[in-house]
């Protein structure tokens, strides 16, 4: 068992057939040939349809006026938020009182509650049941 075994008996013939597999599939992959560019069309076209599919799925009427009730809310409750903050900074805590009772008479609480329920509840029950949310 030596250097010379590589050249003489099955490992010489194994060596050899190696070597020649990986120079061929090499060589292969050099060429691009029309089939195996239109194997990879094929392939893409497939890819295509169903982000296709995908996409028009969260693009309908009904996701996207979710999107925005659901922006809107989470935008007017973090703006409550940061208005009390703001009142606190400028020792205005008397005033905080004023916003609570604005935020409570808009039940924006229960707003957000009901956005957090339904954007989020639907995707989860969707994939909790095996169907498409």
């Amino acid at each position: 068992m030596g250097l010379f075994d590589i050249f003489t008996g099955k490992k010489a013939v194994d060596t050899a057939e190696k070597v020649l597999d990986a120079g061929i599939s090499g060589i292969d992959k050099i060429f691009y040939t029309e089939e195996e560019k239109a194997e990879t069309r094929l392939k893409m076209g497939d890819i295509w349809l169903k982000t296709q599919e995908a996409l028009a799925g969260e693009s309908s009427a009904r996701s996207v006026s979710r999107r925005i009730i659901a922006w809107s809310v989470v935008w007017h409750t973090l703006l409550a938020f940061d208005v009390c903050l703001l009142l606190v900074i400028f020792d205005k805590e008397e005033k905080i009182k004023s916003v609570v009772e604005l935020v409570g008479i808009f039940q924006l609480g229960w707003a957000f509650v009901a956005v957090i329920v339904f954007y989020f509840g639907t995707h989860i029950m969707g994939k909790l049941g095996g169907g498409k949310s």
